[in-house]
C-alpha cells in the first residue's frame, strides 16, 4: 500500500516510469484496487511520454477492449510507436494485423516483414509465425528448410506448438525424410507441454 501511494505521487508529477508501474499495479491489482480503467489511463500517460512497454500495453489493451474502447485502428497505432523503438512483441502484434487486416490493409509481404524483425529480436510467438509463413509461402518465398529453421528458434524457448509444427514437416516429409517415428517424438514433446493437438 505504502509503495502505491508514493508510485501514485511520482505518476501524478509526471514520471513516466511510475505512470506505467502504477498502470501494472492497477491491472493486476497489486496494492491497488484492481481497475482495467485507471490501468489504461496510466499506461497512456507513460505511452505518451515515449514509453515502449507502456505503448505495447495500451495497444494490447486497445486490441481486445479491455478498460478502453475496443479499436484496431488505435492498437496498431500505439503498437507500431512501441515497435519502431525495438520492442519486439509490439512488432509480432503489427505483423498479426497485417496477416488479418485489423486496423490496416491485409497484406501477406507486411506481415512476414514485421515477423522477421520481431524472431530477429527473439520473441518467440513471431518465430512461429515467421515458420508458418516460410511454410506456406505467404508473404515470402515458400521454404521449408527456413520454416524449420524458425519452428527449431522457437522450440529453444520452450514452445510446444513449434515442436507440434515440427512433427507435422516429419509427419508429411516437408523439407525433412519423411519419418512416422521422428513425427511421433516431436508430438510427444508437445503433447508433454500440453499441446491439446499433439
Amino acid at each position: 500500500m505504502e509503495s502505491a501511494r508514493w508510485c501514485r505521487r511520482a505518476a501524478e508529477q509526471g514520471d513516466k516510469r511510475a505512470q506505467l508501474y502504477l498502470g501494472v499495479l492497477f491491472e493486476t491489482g497489486r496494492g491497488v484496487a484492481q481497475s482495467d480503467m485507471k490501468a489504461a489511463r496510466w499506461f497512456k500517460a507513460s505511452a505518451e511520454q515515449g514509453m515502449k512497454d507502456a505503448q505495447y500495453i495500451l495497444g494490447r489493451m486497445l486490441l481486445y477492449g479491455v478498460g478502453v474502447a475496443q479499436s484496431d485502428d488505435n492498437a496498431f497505432r500505439w503498437f507500431r510507436k512501441a515497435a519502431d523503438q525495438g520492442h519486439a512483441k509490439a512488432q509480432c502484434n503489427i505483423g498479426n494485423l497485417c496477416k488479418c487486416g485489423r486496423g490496416v490493409s491485409q497484406d501477406d509481404l507486411e506481415a512476414a516483414k514485421w515477423f522477421k524483425m520481431a524472431s530477429e529480436g527473439g520473441d518467440e510467438e513471431a518465430q512461429i509465425l515467421l515458420g508458418d509463413s516460410f511454410h506456406s509461402g505467404r508473404g515470402v518465398v515458400q521454404s521449408y528448410s527456413e520454416a524449420l529453421r524458425w519452428y527449431k528458434k522457437a522450440v529453444d524457448q520452450g514452445l510446444a506448438q513449434a515442436q507440434y509444427n515440427i512433427g507435422h514437416m516429419f509427419a508429411n516429409g516437408h523439407g525433412v525424410a519423411q519419418s512416422n517415428a521422428l513425427s511421433a517424438q516431436w508430438c510427444r514433446k508437445a503433447a508433454v507441454q500440453g499441446h491439446a493437438q499433439a
